[in-house]
């Protein structure tokens, strides 16, 4: 018995059972003549398997999850990549699942989904987020469909662009609709806040993610050249932000299509926020905007509250809005990590 799973299944004990449940979206908007449909037999589930189950049997949890870490290889190297990353240890029954097990989209995280109820319905669609659907998101093309299967799925462009959604039926007819993706603050995986439906079953152990943030030091802002980061907007671009700060409390701010020419570019100051009432590490950022880059599409002058926080070992700079303007109006997320850029 592995440990990560003793673990999972002594924890699950003190549980009661309880129905499943979750805020359905809009009916998939596409679906496939041809369905993909699977039965599984509960005799042929593998010991690994079985156990993942039994841990969330008696749970309110409908549905494990297990982030597997980026692949961007094809199936038939999964074995490799489960030997050497270690996670063979407690996942190998992966590669015992059928090729219609394993649904791609555009992306390279790596996801394992464990409905724990055997005669469940578990439905892959693709997740799509568009102007015609006011960039709320629906389910679109089916890709998967089985009852009870263990289904493995790659995707996602990254942690803030998801592009799969999971459904979840229960034999009660109660629902769970569940967009896999990781966290863009400390990069874990995201579940429901609302309901303990979804557990996470990923094994960080295994995987280099972002550290524990540590106390802040604005005096060292300035030693990088500049932070960069990507952002994900409503109208589904994505613009490369650059920060430099300056000794004395200057700042600049800028960005522009990723990978293109800045297009806005603004000056500023930044300064500890004196409000009793903010969280520690809050900061005032007042920008204007250079006057060589004046546009009616952004405002002249902007401000922004933030908290920063450092992620030790990678040097990445958590930004997170708590009060005033965004920098840009079309932004998705409050909050995104910077990374040092030193030329």
């Amino acid at each position: 018995m592995e440990k990560v799973l003793m673990v999972l299944l002594a924890f699950f004990i003190s549980f009661s059972m309880t129905a499943c449940g979750n805020e359905q979206p809009d009916e998939p908007s596409n679906t496939p003549d041809t369905l993909i449909e699977h039965t599984v037999d509960k005799n042929n589930d593998s010991s690994e398997l079985l156990m993942i189950r039994q841990s969330l049997i008696e749970t309110p949890y409908v549905l494990g999850v297990a982030y597997l870490g980026q692949f961007d290889e094809e199936v038939d190297d999964l074995e490799d990549y489960l030997e050497e990353t270690g996670l063979d240890e407690s996942f190998s029954f992966i590669l015992d699942l059928s090729d219609d097990q394993f649904v791609t989209f555009e992306g390279q995280e790596l996801y394992l989904l464990v409905p724990r109820d055997e005669d469940a319905q578990i439905t892959v669609y693709d997740w799509v987020v568009d102007e015609y659907n006011d960039y709320s998101g629906e389910a679109g093309d089916m890709r998967f469909s089985a009852e009870g299967e263990a289904v493995l799925v790659l995707g996602n462009r990254s942690e803030i662009v998801p592009n799969f959604v999971v459904e979840v039926v229960c034999q009660d007819g109660t629902e769970l609709w569940y967009t896999p993706c990781l966290s863009g603050f400390d990069g874990l995986l995201e579940t429901p806040d609302e309901e303990n439906v979804v557990f996470d079953l990923t094994p960080y152990e295994f995987f280099d993610f972002f550290p524990s943030a540590s106390s802040f030091d604005e005096s060292t802002l300035w030693m990088v050249a500049s932070w960069d980061t990507e952002v994900y907007t409503l109208d589904d671009q994505y613009l490369s932000y650059s920060f430099t700060f300056y000794d004395e409390g200057g700042v600049s701010f800028c960005y522009g299509p990723a990978d293109e020419t800045i297009e806005v570019y603004y000056e500023g100051i930044i300064m500890k926020a004196e409000d009793e009432f903010y969280p520690e590490d809050t900061f005032v950022m007042e920008f204007y905007l250079d006057e060589n880059y004046s546009s009616e599409d952004v405002p002249n002058y902007l401000y922004t509250v933030v908290q920063l926080s450092w992620y030790e070992d990678g040097n990445g700079l958590v930004m997170m809005y708590v009060d005033g303007e965004p920098l840009n109006e079309k932004e998705v997320d409050i909050e995104y990590l910077l990374y040092p850029s030193m030329g």
